[in-house]
């Protein structure tokens, strides 16, 4: 995630920002397009992120990277951060180098984000951890120290101001309403927030499952309070999943799970597969990697799990389902 520029360098902007504050959304984009149009650097920063994320604008992510390289050939850090994010995102194994240079290059000139990133690149070459099998059938193994530490600080550092109650949508009232099996706080990374340190976390993640990152969903961040839980219950999606975000016909089922442990300093909270009286909890940086079906494509009943309540501090967990084919978020 790139640093933000504060001084607007182009009337329209200031006029489009004054909208903003006003909560006149209808008359700040117009101007911000336009702007944008006319190759204002930080208009077309604005404008490729709405169109990345679909907010404000319809979701085009061509047009995000194109807008997001004109405005990183300006010169403008946060732009050469926003471009090398959605460069990676574009491509979640392939090869990272020119995104590592706008990053590179945005550092030198002072970004504070890509400078976070950057000091954290020598970590990225350690082995993966030797599994502890836990369960052959379905196959449950502990992988200690996945991600480094500081990996996993940087991971929180990004999640913490973007997480909200987990939520899902009634279709009866039309309204969202609080998860029924989960009581947590949750965010996706998302392409705005594709680093170089997140896109490494996806690909260690594919690397000690046996997939491709192109294969899982958004990483998730959790955070659970005390008194928060996640019920027993199956990652996996129904066999007649409909809901267009499910993707079940194009990505298939979500065969396996990856959590990572992000903080200590809490009471409660462990892992449970309530089928088969396993339960874990990590030190910053472990991972579990479990099986959520069975040789057959079925659901596999045996990976039946939760997340048991905590009874003091925060627990923290980076989350990772990985589906059958590459999956279009």
């Amino acid at each position: 995630m790139a640093s933000r520029p504060t001084t607007p360098s182009d009337p329209r902007v200031s006029a489009a920002l004054s909208a903003f504050r006003r909560g006149a959304v209808q008359d700040a984009v117009p101007l911000m397009q336009e702007a944008a149009r006319d190759g204002v650097p930080l208009a077309m920063l604005a404008v490729a992120e709405w169109l990345a994320t679909g907010s404000r604008l319809p979701r085009d992510p061509a047009r995000a990277l194109e807008m997001a390289r004109r405005a990183a050939e300006s010169g403008l850090p946060p732009a050469m951060q926003l471009y090398a994010c959605l460069l990676r995102w574009d491509a979640p194994d392939g090869d990272d180098a020119d995104a590592n240079r706008w990053t590179r290059l945005a550092a030198e000139q002072g970004d504070a984000s890509a400078r976070a990133e950057a000091a954290l690149w020598p970590l990225l070459d350690a082995p993966l951890p030797e599994p502890d099998v836990l369960h052959d059938a379905p196959r449950i193994a502990a992988l200690p120290g996945l991600v480094p530490e500081a990996v996993c600080r940087h991971i929180l550092r990004l999640a913490q101001p973007q997480v909200a109650p987990a939520l899902v949508f009634d279709p009866t009232t039309g309204q969202s309403r609080p998860h029924p099996v989960r009581r947590a706080r949750n965010m996706n990374f998302g392409p705005t927030f594709y680093d170089s340190i997140v896109a490494w976390v996806n690909r260690r993640i594919a690397q000690a499952s046996g997939t491709t990152a192109a294969q899982g969903e958004p990483l998730a961040v959790l955070a659970y309070g005390p008194g928060g839980e996640y019920r027993p219950h199956l990652d996996c999606l129904p066999p007649n999943a409909a809901r267009p975000e499910d993707r079940l016909a194009e990505s298939g089922q979500r065969i396996k799970t990856l959590l990572i442990s992000l903080s200590g300093g809490y009471a409660g909270g462990h892992t449970a597969f309530t089928e088969l009286d396993i339960r874990w909890r990590g030190r910053v940086g472990d991972a579990l990697l479990f099986t959520n079906v069975t040789d057959a494509g079925a659901p596999e009943p045996l990976s039946r799990h939760a997340g048991a309540p905590v009874t003091a501090g925060e627990k923290w967990l980076a989350s990772r389902w990985i589906r059958e084919r590459p999956f279009q978020a």
